[in-house]
């Protein structure tokens, strides 16, 4: 299962929309939603359990469900509502007079489970002496969802090159990036994507 970030994503009723992120489980590797951004409304974006996944190549991904029951997932930006009383409380408790009564708060929030890492098109991808490009996509297993390689572009316009690189070497995410055990020599080794 080839799942690229941008992909179009299509129901058994028709298109959906596109794949935006992608959540993993780090602690087994594996796949655990796609984040779509519906077609029909720009700014909704779903999260789709990788259970739903029927199949998926470069450029495509086909869900197991129609767009009724799409448009029935869990929305993955969040909203909470802070009311003032909130605001007022915590003055209360920290013995701070307020010089007014503040206005009430919305904050927006990703729904992604705990201990899930979100991996975002073009997060930046650092060997152990520098940078060395850009996820593009993941290679899962269809069975088990588990991911086992990601895709790295690197370059620009004039030179890009596609590696597959194998989880295996990915050392850990951190602060919007992927980090991996060996050094620049050793990801230009490997081998292109064809």
């Amino acid at each position: 299962m080839d799942i690229a970030l941008k992909s179009r994503v299509s129901g058994t009723d028709g298109e959906i929309g596109v794949v935006e992120n992608l959540i993993i489980n780090p602690v087994v590797g594996r796949l655990a939603f796609l984040v779509v951004k519906e077609t029909a409304s720009p700014n909704a974006l779903r999260l789709v359990p990788e259970k739903m996944v029927a199949k998926a190549d470069h450029e495509n991904v086909v869900l197991s469900l129609d767009a009724e029951k799409f448009h029935g997932l869990t929305e993955f930006i969040q909203n909470a509502f802070i009311p003032p009383s909130m605001f007022m409380y915590l003055a209360r408790e920290e013995h701070v007079d307020l010089p007014i009564v503040p206005s009430s708060w919305t904050v927006e929030y990703e729904a992604a489970p705990n201990g899930s890492i979100v991996i975002r098109r073009h997060e930046p991808v650092f060997a152990t002496d520098g940078r060395v490009g850009r996820v593009d996509e993941f290679l899962a297993e269809r069975k088990t969802g588990r991911i086992t390689h990601l895709i790295l572009t690197e370059g620009h316009l004039w030179g890009k090159r596609e590696v597959r690189v194998p989880v295996a070497l990915v050392d850990r995410y951190e602060d919007g990036a992927v980090h991996l055990k060996v050094d620049k020599e050793a990801v230009e080794m490997l081998p292109d994507v064809k």
